[in-house]
């Protein structure tokens, strides 16, 4: 059993055991090599402390690992795990995480984090097994935005990308991760009667939501960004952000899953 980082795999190769893994998962995976790619780099991956397991020449399990300063701790973030059906039973998991870990510590990285769906409940007694104990949990959203047609009219403009607090907000809705997306993420601030009532960072094209602020009240801010999209999508919503998900459970906005955001310091 070879274990390796996963410098000198390419992300054909990765996506491979990656779609392989996932495929009796809650959700489907993308199968495009391009659309990890650009996931990968956004995140921040790094090749040389992700890990791998190969079987007769095949990759079989794999760690993506991200790096970047977290409320100024280095930290390593797990964007995903993949074990192919064939592979599975036999730890490899912790022996892939046995073997990054001397790496990690070389690199004075201090936490490792992950998100893991709520309802995976064989991953999260794998993590917890390994170290990692849950820290919050996070709620998404999706859909058709149901207006609520104000009569006094809203104004939205366009404004530089900008974030001053991150720590609601999960990996890959980041400031560093959204900076690093640059050509796909748009600034937008809301305004009633020339008063601002909040702003967001949001992908037009796609209408996914990455970060979102109100000063006043959800619905109008949403009735504002309906004006750019009205397919409007939402992850990892903090659980302590419990006005803006009362807003979205009564809202058209269908809620899917909710994730636990894991870390592991003590290692």
């Amino acid at each position: 059993m070879a274990y390796h980082n996963l410098s000198n795999h390419s992300i054909e190769v990765i996506v491979n055991c990656l779609c392989d893994s996932f495929s009796d998962y809650f959700v489907k995976m993308p199968e495009d090599p391009e659309f990890w790619r650009a996931r990968f780099k956004a995140a921040n991956a790094n090749y040389n402390l992700s890990v791998g397991h190969s079987e007769n020449g095949e990759l079989v399990s794999f760690i993506i690992h991200c790096l970047d300063e977290v409320d100024g701790i280095l930290t390593a973030y797990n964007t995903g795990t993949g074990v192919i059906e064939s592979a599975r039973g036999n730890r490899h998991v912790d022996k892939m995480y046995e073997h990054i870990l001397p790496d990690l510590k070389a690199k004075n990285i201090k936490r490792c984090s992950l998100e893991v769906i709520t309802l995976n409940e064989r991953a999260i007694r794998v993590y917890e097994r390994i170290g990692f104990n849950k820290t919050h949990e996070m709620f998404c959203y999706g859909g058709t935005y149901t207006t609520q047609n104000f009569t006094k009219p809203l104004e939205v403009s366009l404004i530089s990308v900008i974030s001053k607090d991150d720590k609601i907000y999960s990996w890959d809705n980041r400031f560093n991760c959204i900076k690093r997306q640059e050509h796909r993420f748009k600034g937008y601030e809301i305004y009633r009667d020339q008063t601002k009532i909040g702003h967001a960072i949001l992908d037009p094209d796609s209408g996914y939501i990455a970060q979102i602020e109100s000063t006043s009240s959800w619905d109008l801010v949403f009735d504002g960004l309906s004006q750019i999209s009205n397919n409007l999508r939402i992850n990892n919503v903090h659980e302590s952000r419990s006005d803006l998900r009362q807003f979205l459970d009564h809202s058209s906005i269908e809620p899917s899953i909710s994730q636990f955001e894991m870390e592991w310091t003590d290692f």
